[in-house]
């Protein structure tokens, strides 16, 4: 499985502008750990939760 180059990211995220090729590295990262998409989806879903707890707990 290889992701499109050509594909743009419509990001309403100002602080990945310049970075959006990141998505390839991490994409090759989760690759690498020969994970299913399921669990390569489900990582990053509980990553994203993980980032959005810790940033709520500094906001304290």
């Amino acid at each position: 499985m290889e992701l499109d180059k050509n594909y743009r990211i419509i990001s309403g995220c100002r602080d990945l502008d310049g970075k959006e090729d990141l998505r390839f590295e991490l994409f090759d990262w989760l690759k690498s750990k020969n994970l299913s998409v399921s669990a390569a989806l489900g990582l990053l879903s509980i990553t994203s939760t993980a980032i959005r707890h810790a940033a709520d707990s500094q906001k304290l």
